[in-house]
């Protein structure tokens, strides 16, 4: 998989430390609003959780993928650390959701039999799985990039950490773009050669992965705890607006126009029928 149009050796020298650049910690927030910021630093500490999904795909191997994972990690857990202090801040320290009884199953089993079963898939599937896992990475940074814009327009006392977390999400989701188009797109050859036919392949299983994605934080604790902290900001018109404009860029990016998952999960947090 070859990619150009993101500079990871500048993304690499140039970290964004949002824990020291993000100004004062903002006081007195509401009831409300620190319920969606726990939410928030539940979801943007286990991000790290998508390493061992694209980790056993044959991505790992690419030197440009490790580089910005490095810095990847440090841009989500300084973040978080910033989410974190805010609640601390607010005698409210952060206490990620009680997973529910087939949530621990789930998690046990990522925990344990995710590694060997990805890497024998890994084997079998190739670049298709690791445009998947991309994909999936996608879609995980543009619903959290959702969430803290939403609560950033809602709550004066988040902008300017708003405006951070984006610029953030932002450069994460441009090097994700780039690379499952890289994996998605062909290079002008034929059409039957053997990388169109594996385009093809690759295509055909980044949709029907897309049945498989969640929200992010409701794989293990269900849908309940962020229908509780964040359902008010997925309700926002401004938020459906923002949500279908992504959709749109994503539909184009996997050839698959009119894909509608992140619309899927909200409305399955909100407990509306998808139609």
């Amino acid at each position: 998989m070859t990619s150009t149009g993101f500079d990871v050796a500048h993304f690499t020298r140039h970290p964004h430390d949002l824990r020291r650049s993000s100004g004062d910690l903002p006081i007195a927030l509401p009831q409300s609003t620190l319920r969606a910021l726990s939410y928030l630093w539940s979801i943007e500490r286990t991000a790290l959780d998508r390493l061992r999904e694209l980790l056993v795909t044959p991505a790992h191997s690419d030197s440009r993928l490790t580089a910005f994972l490095i810095t990847w990690s440090f841009e989500q857990h300084q973040l978080s650390e910033r989410l974190r202090d805010i609640l601390v801040a607010h005698d409210l320290p952060p206490r990620a959701p009680t997973p529910t009884g087939a949530g621990r199953l789930r998690r046990v089993w990522d925990e344990r039999g995710a590694a060997p079963v990805g890497a024998f898939r890994s084997n079998v599937l190739g670049a298709d799985l690791a445009a998947a896992a991309l994909a999936h990475s996608w879609l995980d940074t543009t619903a959290t990039a959702l969430l803290h814009e939403s609560l950033g327009a809602t709550e004066p006392g988040l902008a300017e950490l708003s405006v951070g977390v984006c610029a953030v999400k932002a450069r994460h989701r441009e090097f994700f773009t780039t690379e499952v188009a890289a994996a998605l797109t062909t290079s002008g050859v034929g059409a039957h050669s053997e990388e169109c036919r594996g385009v093809a392949r690759a295509r055909r299983y980044t949709r029907r992965a897309l049945s498989q994605w969640r929200w992010p934080g409701t794989r293990y604790a269900g849908t309940l705890p962020a229908h509780v902290a964040v359902g008010h900001l997925l309700e926002e018109r401004s938020f459906h607006v923002a949500a279908a404009a992504a959709e749109v860029q994503f539909g184009t990016l996997i050839g698959a126009p009119g894909v509608r998952t992140l619309t899927r999960e909200r409305n399955r947090i909100l407990g509306k029928r998808f139609r």
